[in-house]
């Protein structure tokens, strides 16, 4: 037997995924309401998480706590979902007030991680060690934008005399919320909104993380014309695109969709058809120079993102603000937002 987390915007959608993945072997051993991200207690997002043992062949499956009801959605009942809620001892609660857990150890076996830290360590170096964060760091830190939780954490962990000063920056980085793994299940879809050349940049890049042929892209726009994407391949509509969707359940690979929605525009007619692909993941292509508030509002018209592909962070002196919507950040400049590369990127500016 093995645990399996399932994860989602809402307890139905969590428990089809437990159905989808597991079918009837699989026993709910916990569930966890967790609330993230967020700006003073404001913008926090919740979301649901479901553990289940997952029963292989050769075991013999446990008597289940909670059995899962053969529908979901509208036909999962509040009695039903108030039962699976009670199964965990409390509840995951990471909105501003709640106080933060123990940073999670640095993995020293990422990507250059050796070379990333001698970075950050020239950066900071000129910084002066100190039993608490100089008000030139602690302004600094929230002029790069850094979410408050972060800069509250600086000011009840603060960096010790002759401590390094560029560990104590990434352990504060890890706090950075994280994006889910891109999904690689048969059939699945992930859906990139924003603006045309941004979203279709960023689903590039997805699919090629995903070994996929990034010349089967498909857009969804009323106004493309170019040569690039086929007409074969562009969703004009909610009736075109329900009709692809049900023909790409039968893929052997995700399918990659970019949907055209620049933030501040009305976003009707792009929330429908992302509702209607059904997709399995949403991202949203953004520039750094948004807003959080403009992001969190515009990923809220849209029914909400799992993660963001941030772009253009040397365009403003707070590249780190996006982080304030609570949404996770995927990918900065195409590249994984890892907590080493986000520590990278604004030691120069702190240490300025």
């Amino acid at each position: 037997m093995s645990l399996q987390r399932c994860e989602g915007k809402n307890l139905e959608s969590v428990l089809e995924e437990v159905r989808n993945r597991f079918g009837d072997t699989a026993t709910i051993v916990e569930a966890n309401r967790l609330r993230q991200g967020g700006v003073g207690g404001f913008f926090a997002k919740e979301r649901f998480e479901v553990v289940v043992d997952v029963v292989d062949d050769d075991d013999h499956p446990p008597s289940a706590p909670t059995e899962i009801p053969a529908e979901f959605g509208l036909a999962a009942t509040e009695d039903f979902c108030d039962r699976l809620i009670s199964l965990a001892d409390g509840v995951s609660d990471l909105d501003g007030t709640a106080e933060l857990p123990p940073a999670p150890p640095i993995s020293t076996e990422q990507p250059q991680f050796s070379a990333v830290l001698d970075s950050i360590t020239r950066h900071m170096g000129s910084q002066p060690p100190a039993s608490a964060p100089s008000p030139a760091i602690h302004a600094g830190l929230a002029r790069l934008g850094l979410p408050e939780d972060i800069t509250r954490a600086a000011v009840a962990s603060p960096v010790l005399a002759g401590a390094d000063s560029s560990a104590w920056l990434l352990g504060l980085l890890q706090q950075v919320p994280v994006a889910g793994r891109l999904p690689k299940t048969p059939g699945s879809v992930v859906v990139v909104a924003g603006g045309r050349e941004a979203a279709i940049r960023l689903a590039r890049q997805l699919a090629g993380e995903l070994g996929l042929d990034a010349d089967g892209l498909v857009i969804a726009s009323t106004g493309y014309r170019g040569r690039a994407i086929p007409a074969h391949r562009r969703l004009t509509g909610v009736e075109v695109a329900t009709d692809a969707r049900s023909s790409w359940r039968r893929r052997p690979r995700p399918t990659i969709v970019a949907v055209e929605s620049s933030p501040g525009r009305n976003g009707e007619w792009a929330r429908r058809i992302i509702d209607a692909l059904e997709p399995t993941m949403v991202w949203g292509a953004v520039e750094a120079t948004r807003k959080a508030e403009d992001v969190f509002e515009w990923a809220e018209e849209l029914g909400g993102f799992d993660a963001l592909g941030v772009t253009d962070l040397g365009a403003t002196v707070s590249p780190a603000a996006v982080l304030q919507c609570g949404i996770p950040v995927g990918r900065i400049d195409g590249q994984p937002a890892t907590p080493a590369l986000w520590a990278a990127l604004l030691a120069p500016r702190l240490a300025a």
